[in-house]
């Protein structure tokens, strides 16, 4: 504990004789140095975050079989997926890929040319802020 002089010490100190203020004053600096050197911080553990999906797997039949496993699990019709054109006419000839020499120019040219995959959430409104959800 550390030690704490009195809040009237100040106040009464030519009632007191010198030889106590000396000491009092020793006392305090002997406890401030012990318990500087008593409370030393250990530096914190790094603790690497859960792999949800991994525990979930792990642990599918407990989940399975626990009454609150709704709040565990993902809804199964959460996610929906569907496909949309990126132009309407393709600017890219049909033979460019074929006739492409480098694989970065076939990768660009095949990432240009194909549709878009649209993943919809349909719990979105529901995630991230508690403080925001849609009541």
């Amino acid at each position: 504990a550390l030690f704490v002089l009195p809040y009237s010490f100040g106040r009464h100190l030519e009632k007191r004789g010198a030889a106590l203020t000396l000491q009092l004053l020793a006392l305090a600096e002997r406890c401030v140095c012990v318990s500087a050197c008593v409370w030393r911080v250990e530096k914190t553990k790094i603790v690497e975050p859960l792999d949800y999906e991994n525990v979930i797997t792990q642990r599918k039949t407990q989940i399975y079989s626990d009454p609150l496993r709704d709040l565990l699990m993902f809804p199964m019709e959460d996610i929906s997926v569907s496909s949309q054109r990126r132009t309407v006419q393709s600017t890219v000839p049909e033979d460019a890929e074929k006739r492409a020499q480098s694989l970065f120019v076939k990768e660009c040219i095949k990432t240009y040319s194909t549709d878009w995959h649209v993943v919809n959430y349909k719990y979105e409104d529901f995630s991230g802020d508690f403080r925001m959800l849609p009541w």
